[in-house]
C-alpha cells in the first residue's frame, strides 16, 4: 500500500511537472490552425463543423422556391397597384371636369346666362373636342381667349402661348403639353381630351343624333355639358379615349376597349358612366340612334 501511494503520488507529480507540461504544449502547438474567430484559435474541429450540411447556406431549390413565391406575390400585387393608380387618375380627371363646370357657370353668370358654343369647322363639321385659341369674330365658340380670365396657366402673348394643363386627362397617353402648345400656336386651335357639348339649339340637324341629350342655351341638370373624349376616326377606324386598355389619340383600332367615361352635367355634377352600361349599338359607327356628334365624313364623338 505505501508503494501504491508513492506510485500514485509520483504520477501526480509527473503530470504536474514542468517537463510534462512543456511536452503537452509542444504537441498542441503542432495542431493545424485554421484561422482566428473573435481573437481566439479556430481549429480543425471547428472547420469540420463549418462543413456540416446543417451549417450550409440556401440550396438552389430553396432559392428557386423563394423566387417563385416573390413572382406570385408580384403578379397579385402589381395589377392591384395599377388599378389603384388608375382610380386616382380618374379622380383627377373628374376634378378637371368639375373645374370646367364651375368655369362655365361663372361665365354664364357674368354674361347673362349665355353659353359658349361647341366649335364648328367649315360650316358643316361639329368638333366638340377642338378649342380655338382666339375668338371668332362672328361666333361665340369655346376658346382660350374668352376663357382666359377663368383659367390658370394660360398665356396668349404672340410669341408665348401656353394653353394650361386642364385640357389634358391624366389617364391618357399623348404628346407632351409643349407639343399641344406648339400646335395651338401654329394652327390657332388644338384638341382637348374632353368634348364640350353646348348651344345644341344652334347646331344643324345632322350634327347630333340625339340633340335632346345635350346642353342648349341654358344649363340643365338633365343635359350633358362635357364628357371624357370617345372619338372615332372613320378614315382609319381608330379610337381616342382616356380610360382603358389603350388610352390616347387614335391608338386603339377597335372595338374600343375603354373602361368608361367621366361626364359633366348642367348642374356641375360629374358622374362615371361605366363601359358595361353602354350597349354595343351605342358605340357602333353608322348607327343613327347612337349618342353621336358628327364631324367630317364618318368621324365623330360618342358620349
Amino acid at each position: 500500500m505505501p508503494h501504491q501511494r508513492e506510485s500514485a503520488g509520483s504520477r501526480f507529480l509527473l503530470r504536474r511537472s514542468p517537463a510534462r507540461k512543456k511536452a503537452q504544449l509542444a504537441r498542441r502547438a503542432r495542431w493545424p490552425l485554421i484561422g482566428s474567430v473573435n481573437g481566439g484559435i479556430r481549429r480543425r474541429s471547428q472547420s469540420r463543423a463549418a462543413r456540416r450540411p446543417d451549417a450550409a447556406g440556401f440550396t438552389l431549390i430553396e432559392l428557386l422556391v423563394v423566387i417563385a413565391i416573390i413572382a406570385v406575390l408580384a403578379s397579385l400585387l402589381l395589377p392591384a397597384l395599377a388599378s389603384a393608380k388608375e382610380r386616382a387618375r380618374r379622380v383627377k380627371c373628374a376634378s378637371n371636369l368639375r373645374q370646367f363646370g364651375i368655369i362655365t357657370t361663372v361665365y354664364a353668370d357674368d354674361h347673362g346666362d349665355r353659353l359658349l358654343e361647341s366649335h364648328e369647322r367649315g360650316g358643316t363639321d361639329r368638333v366638340p373636342q377642338t378649342i380655338l385659341v382666339r375668338r371668332d369674330p362672328d361666333r361665340d365658340f369655346w376658346c382660350l381667349e374668352t376663357l382666359r380670365p377663368y383659367l390658370t396657366g394660360v398665356r396668349l402673348d404672340p410669341d408665348d402661348i401656353s394653353v394650361g394643363n386642364i385640357w389634358v386627362c391624366p389617364s391618357t397617353r399623348r404628346e407632351p403639353l409643349e407639343w399641344t402648345t406648339a400646335i395651338a400656336q401654329l394652327y390657332g386651335h388644338f384638341n382637348a381630351d374632353y368634348a364640350y357639348f353646348a348651344r345644341v339649339d344652334l347646331w344643324k340637324p345632322h350634327q347630333a343624333n340625339r340633340p335632346d341629350d345635350l346642353t342648349a342655351d341654358r344649363l340643365d341638370s338633365g343635359r350633358l355639358l362635357m364628357s371624357d373624349l370617345l372619338c372615332y376616326w372613320g378614315g382609319e377606324g381608330r379610337w381616342w379615349y382616356n380610360h382603358g386598355k389603350t388610352p390616347g389619340a387614335y391608338r386603339d383600332y377597335g372595338p374600343p376597349q375603354f373602361d368608361g367615361l367621366n361626364q359633366l352635367w348642367g348642374d356641375a355634377s360629374v358622374r362615371w358612366k361605366p363601359r358595361k352600361h353602354i350597349p354595343e349599338d351605342e358605340i357602333r359607327p353608322g348607327n343613327p340612334a347612337a349618342p353621336f356628334v358628327r364631324g367630317h365624313g364618318r368621324d365623330g364623338v360618342f358620349y
